[in-house]
């Protein structure tokens, strides 16, 4: 799939950023719950202080799509990494000063939420503007995969680090992975999409995301169910996993890396599965088949007590992640037109990131009543109903 890339040097050099990036990311998201877990043992604050990496895209995110479709998408991504590379450093150097409150640690997962708000709506809108709308599966599912990878060898490497040195120098290791990130997306040689002057009007750039879905009533459903699912899938994912490991499990960092790790080889095997069927079946299908799968494979966690019966859960489970998310990825490009898709694209990240948060502080409170067994119980089968509601709208299954 990468071969008949291979004269795309834009798309090669955007594979190999994420890659870099996404692994210093997937380490970076179980190093923060692990490490507050660590320090407080309470489920609640590790929920809350994790809870404020997605904050800032739920308060600040509308603006985040009036940038994108204003300025180079190029630019952004830069300017989001090197900000979130700063921000990475302050991690260690403050911890190995004494500085260990979770207030500080949530301002700073706040900060580095907040300068990433605007990298992914870039990222997706620039896709279109590096290869043509024939290629746009195989090149969606090729940043797909460079994620999945990176999810792969993030975690792994995780694991093997912890061993070596202290959990917060991998937060250093975060960083690093920006910089190598920023060197290769400012190879990237972008086309700028010509946009009127009416739609350069601050209410227009604000607010024209919202019109346009008040308008495709088949979008809109798509946004409603990705906040409904989102909120039952987020907040066990995130929280649920890393409590799973030190309630249910044997309390081993490695395990969760090995759990992590094995979520993203499910996922690349969702992506090639995508690619492979997407010719057959409709998009939609598809994502409605993404939504079904990612919420039935919670439901073995109530019985399972293995790590190694987890490991494979959650091989399974990843799979579904992809149909889902590279569906709705090339429905938003193939129906919405370039000049807008920042601002859509934002939409959709504010409802994934916001829904995300309001789950993960949710589900940290729930856990102070409930096992975190019967959890992924009763959030599976919910999640797992959203497709129903997916399956009996026109509009949605209309969207070409």
């Amino acid at each position: 799939m990468i071969y008949q890339f291979k004269n795309n040097k834009n798309l090669i050099y955007l594979f190999w950023g994420q890659l870099i990036s996404f692994a210093g990311d997937s380490i970076y998201m179980i190093a923060l719950p692990w490490l507050i877990l660590d320090i407080t043992n309470s489920s609640t604050t590790t929920a809350l202080v994790t809870m404020s990496s997605y904050l800032p895209t739920l308060i600040f995110g509308i603006f985040a799509g009036a940038i994108v479709d204003r300025y180079s998408k190029k630019k952004i991504m830069i300017v989001s990494d090197t900000l979130r590379l700063l921000i990475a450093l302050l991690f260690p150097i403050l911890i190995l000063s004494g500085f260990k409150s979770t207030l500080l640690l949530g301002i700073l997962a706040f900060s580095m939420s907040l300068s990433g708000i605007p990298f992914y709506p870039a990222r997706d809108s620039l896709v279109p503007l590096i290869v043509s709308e024939k290629k746009l599966t195989s090149a969606n599912s090729i940043i797909t995969i460079s994620a999945q990878l990176a999810h792969i060898i993030g975690p792994f490497f995780a694991g093997i680090l912890v061993t070596v040195i202290e959990i917060v120098h991998l937060f250093t290791f975060d960083a690093i992975t920006f910089l190598l990130s920023i060197l290769f997306i400012n190879q990237i040689k972008e086309k700028h999409t010509k946009i009127k002057t009416s739609d350069l009007k601050t209410n227009e750039l604000l607010w024209g995301g919202f019109k346009y879905l008040k308008e495709n009533k088949g979008l809109s459903i798509l946004l409603y169910i990705t906040i409904i699912n989102n909120f039952f899938i987020m907040g066990p994912a995130i929280i649920g996993v890393p409590v799973f490991v030190k309630k249910i499990l044997d309390n081993s960092f490695k395990t969760l890396g090995l759990m992590e790790t094995s979520l993203a080889v499910g996922m690349m095997l969702g992506s090639f599965i995508v690619l492979k069927i997407t010719q057959k079946i409709s998009i939609q299908f598809i994502l409605i088949i993404g939504i079904i799968i990612d919420g039935i494979t919670f439901l073995p966690f109530y019985w399972i007590e293995s790590p190694n019966y987890s490991i494979f859960a959650m091989l399974i489970h990843g799979i579904g992640i992809p149909m889902i998310t590279i569906s709705r990825t090339l429905l938003i490009q193939k129906t919405v037109p370039k000049k807008i898709q920042g601002r859509i694209f934002t939409l959709f990240h504010m409802a994934v990131i916001g829904t995300s948060a309001i789950s993960i502080s949710a589900v940290g409170i729930i856990l102070d009543f409930i096992s975190i067994k019967i959890l992924y119980l009763i959030f599976g089968i919910f999640a797992m109903s959203c497709s129903i509601i997916l399956f009996m709208s026109k509009k949605f299954l209309a969207l070409k």
